[in-house]
């Protein structure tokens, strides 16, 4: 049996730091761009950016904006989560260096996070207009149950992954009523489709920390 060493620990803290720095500044651009295009908007006469006044606040900016802050940070919460538990909580526990996860498991996760991060910035970007702004938050859905989904499948203790199913889940069931709003709404023309698009953001948000709470605020056990 081989253990894992301090050195060898040091070693993973560093590069799993690494990693989330990265990612983690992808998607501190994304809440900036998303409050720029809050505060900002476009003066129809010059095609500028200028800065919102009163009149140019609208309901709808206000309800994709709080979307995007939701889903964002639930987001990175459950993925901080994810690769920590994963990568670095369960390699200090492991008394058998090889039965951690591979480095092709820990590349592949990593940027698939990445991508999760571009698309959160697209989002950001596109909080003016909402047929974009609804079709990227659904393919954010999208991808990220496949990820879970292929997280469920190549574990062997499905037990260890129980946490990952229920987000996919809870994403696929969330798809199902997103489509079912595009196709009743004929195409999001309905004034009041972005009201039940928040709704079932906001819903996608709750039931994702309902159903998975004690993995996002895990209980300290005491020594």
């Amino acid at each position: 049996m081989k253990t894992i060493s301090e050195a060898s620990k040091e070693v993973l803290r560093n590069s799993h730091s690494t990693i989330k720095w990265i990612w983690t500044i992808v998607m501190a651009l994304a809440v900036e761009k998303a409050i720029e295009t809050f505060i900002y908007c476009i003066d129809p006469m010059t095609g500028a950016e200028v800065i919102r006044d009163l009149q140019n606040f609208y309901i709808r900016d206000f309800l994709l904006f709080i979307t995007f802050i939701f889903t964002i940070v639930r987001f990175y919460h459950g993925d901080c989560r994810y690769i920590d538990m994963t990568y670095l909580e369960s390699w200090f526990k492991a008394s058998d260096s090889e039965s951690t996860p591979s480095p092709r498991s820990r590349f592949f996760d990593f940027y698939l996070l990445v991508v999760h991060a571009i698309l959160f910035y697209s989002l950001a970007a596109s909080q003016r207009y909402f047929f974009y702004f609804f079709n990227i938050y659904a393919s954010l859905l999208l991808i990220n149950s496949i990820w879970l989904s292929t997280i469920y499948l190549r574990s062997s203790n499905k037990e260890d992954v129980r946490y990952p199913r229920n987000w996919a889940i809870n994403n696929i069931i969330h798809l199902c009523f997103l489509a079912g709003l595009y196709f009743l709404t004929n195409g999001l023309a309905a004034p009041s489709a972005y009201v039940v698009f928040f709704s079932i953001a906001v819903s996608n948000s709750f039931f994702d920390y309902l159903t998975t709470w004690s993995y996002y605020f895990p209980k300290i056990k005491e020594a």
